[in-house]
């Protein structure tokens, strides 16, 4: 994680806003807002074999890391003011 990321994150919380206990192949899932920044998201799947992956987006557009997500988010907010 960049340092700009990180300072960008500081202070910042996810809460939970659905939990899902599933069956099948996805035990469990997790979706998840940042309270200080609700257009970033996070969703959080864990299979039944104990694998997880967590996936961020930014307005429901998936992006590879939290980098290119805090990118993302200043470039917006630069591009609005």
């Amino acid at each position: 994680m960049k340092p700009e990321t990180r300072d960008y994150l500081e202070g910042k919380t996810l809460k939970v806003d659905a939990f899902i206990k599933g069956s099948g192949k996805t035990k469990h899932m997790q979706l998840r807002s940042c309270v200080q920044e609700p257009r970033l998201t996070q969703t959080w799947v864990k299979d039944s074999k104990g694998n997880s992956t967590t996936t961020w987006a930014v307005d429901g557009e998936r992006v590879a890391d939290l980098d290119e997500a805090v990118a993302k988010l200043r470039e917006e907010t630069t591009d609005v003011g």
